[in-house]
Parts: C-alpha cells; sequence; structure tokens
C-alpha cells in the first residue's frame, strides 16, 4: 500500500496526476545529480577498459575568390591548420558564395586525396556566366 493509493479507494485523475507529478520530480532529482564536468569513476569497472572518448573540433572560414568559367574546373585551396587537428576532419562542409549575385552554382566537393590534417582541395565545375566565387566551410574533427 502506497501513499498515493489505498486499497479499494477508486482510482481518480487526482490520484493519477498526484502521482504523475511525483514521478517527474523523482526523475529530475535523479537527472540532477550529474552535471556538466563532474568527475566518473570507472576505476571499479570489472574489465578495467575504459571507453575513448573523442570531443569534436570545428573549425571555420572561407577560401580567396577565384573567378569560375563555364565548362572548366575551378579548384580552391581550403585551409585549416588552425585548428590544431590531429587526424584528418571527418567531414567538410562547403557553401559557395557569389560576388555577382547569380544563382547558377554548381555544389563544390572536397578532393578526397587532397584532405590533410590541415588542408584540402575543393573543386567546383562552373556553369553559367563567368562568376567570381567564395567557399565558406566548416572542418569537423571527431
Amino acid at each position: 500500500m502506497s501513499d498515493t493509493f489505498n486499497d479499494g479507494d477508486p482510482i481518480d485523475a487526482t490520484l493519477l496526476q498526484k502521482l504523475k507529478t511525483d514521478v517527474a520530480k523523482a526523475t529530475a532529482l535523479a537527472g540532477a545529480k550529474a552535471s556538466a564536468g563532474s568527475n566518473i569513476n570507472i576505476s571499479e569497472l570489472e574489465n578495467k577498459t575504459a571507453a575513448e572518448i573523442t570531443i569534436p573540433k570545428f573549425f571555420g572560414g572561407k577560401t580567396a575568390a577565384k573567378s569560375v568559367v563555364n565548362g572548366k574546373r575551378q579548384t580552391f585551396a581550403i585551409d585549416y591548420t588552425a585548428a590544431g587537428f590531429s587526424k584528418n576532419p571527418s567531414a567538410i562542409i562547403l557553401t559557395p558564395i557569389s560576388g555577382s549575385g547569380l544563382a547558377d552554382i554548381k555544389a563544390p566537393s572536397i578532393i578526397s586525396k587532397s584532405v590533410t590534417p590541415g588542408n584540402a582541395e575543393a573543386q567546383i565545375w562552373g556553369s553559367g556566366d563567368t562568376k567570381t566565387i567564395t567557399l565558406y566551410f566548416i572542418a569537423v574533427q571527431n
């Protein structure tokens, strides 16, 4: 028998709402026992093998502006050495920005064999009118 329900008493909405509130409070209190920056002691694990945790690193920037001509490939140097990545980034996101405002821009791509922990090379195929394009990028290492 609990203090919420008594044997033989009818179950009504008020009692159910109290139970729901009590569960929500208990859940909130349990979550409050650990917070960001808490030390978690795993030394007593039977296996004695700890998990390796890699904190993702993000770095953003932009390339030099280059002229892109219809029917020709243009390459762009992407430099993220200031990020201090210890290995190749797992992702590089590219956004082309046209200086002339023309919207006809093919999707840029990373040349996969060019990726290093400090830089990469992107390429874009020219379409439409000749335009000046800058590639904005975000490199992610995780």
